[in-house]
């Protein structure tokens, strides 16, 4: 099969072979099955922040900055501004 034929391919087997790879690869990092769950829990909140219509960058954002965001105000509080 050639890439040329990739487009006739359902696009419910593609969504399978990726979710499918997607488990085995969390599984595979530490060999926990709870990394799979925790991938899981946060795939099916993707999903449903998607039926929603609720844009998922400002949650990803504030997790991602927010305990950065309170280290250096914990830091300027207790050293001052320079």
């Amino acid at each position: 099969m050639t890439v040329s034929y990739a487009h006739k391919v359902n696009e419910h087997y593609i969504g399978l072979i990726i979710l499918t790879l997607s488990m085995i690869g969390t599984y595979t990092v530490n060999y926990r099955l709870s990394d799979t769950f925790i991938a899981l829990f946060f795939g099916m909140i993707g999903y449903i922040l998607n039926r929603a219509d609720m844009p998922a960058v400002p949650i990803i954002l504030g997790l991602v900055l927010g305990p950065i965001f309170e280290a250096r105000l914990r830091n300027v509080r207790f050293r001052g501004f320079p």
